[in-house]
């Protein structure tokens, strides 16, 4: 009986020790889905060779500044 008891204790122990990085990991996800919605970047992506990359452009004349 105590033997039982210890391994159901074993086992509530680690199962909640699991539990709490999971939580941790899909509250960060869900979170960072509702950032990039509520604050998207500003500029737009362009299609360079099948990679997409960040393109936001200000302001005219010269000289030209890239910022990468």
């Amino acid at each position: 009986m105590r033997t039982r008891k210890l391994f159901l204790l074993i086992m509530l122990s680690l199962t909640v020790l699991l539990m709490i990085p999971l939580a941790g990991a899909v509250y960060q996800f869900v979170e960072n889905r509702a950032d990039i919605a509520k604050h998207p970047a500003p500029g737009k992506l362009i299609d360079i060779g099948g990679y997409r990359l960040h393109l936001l452009c200000n302001g005219t004349g010269s000289p030209t500044a890239i910022f990468e």
